[in-house]
């Protein structure tokens, strides 16, 4: 009998948006402040959801050489990776992505709807890239 996965209870995870907060796609809690100044939004595309872990052998040597106040692998695989191994690029060109904001502008019938028209309009180009480039 193969065992299920524990299913994850992190506090961050079942976290709703509030006014403070918004919800990134993959259902992280990021204080609006936060998302505002980051050089990478919440709904960017990145080559990995989840930061990458590093084997063990690559922790040991960061500890190894990195001095106290930034020896943590944590932060080397999260924030320094995505501060320092991330760029943001545009999908589209800005004719192609204010047509896909006027028609979904068109359909909308108030502000969040309009938005989850464009985080759907968004996931259906990121796919299209992804294909593009896999």
């Amino acid at each position: 009998m193969a065992l299920e996965p524990k299913p994850r209870t992190d506090p961050i995870r079942r976290a709703e948006a509030t006014p403070d907060h918004v919800l990134t796609p993959q259902g992280r809690r990021v204080g609006r402040e936060l998302q505002k100044t980051s050089n990478l939004p919440s709904t960017m595309p990145s080559p990995f959801h989840d930061p990458p872990c590093g084997s063990r052998e690559k922790e040991k040597a960061w500890i190894g050489v990195a001095k106290r106040g930034f020896r943590s692998p944590w932060k080397l695989w999260n924030e320094y990776c995505k501060r320092f191994n991330t760029i943001t690029i545009p999908l589209l060109d800005e004719d192609a992505y204010f047509a896909d904001a006027i028609s979904a502008a068109r359909h909308a019938r108030d502000c969040d709807h309009l938005e989850e028209l464009l985080a759907k309009k968004f996931e259906e180009r990121r796919r299209e890239l992804e294909l593009l480039v896999s």
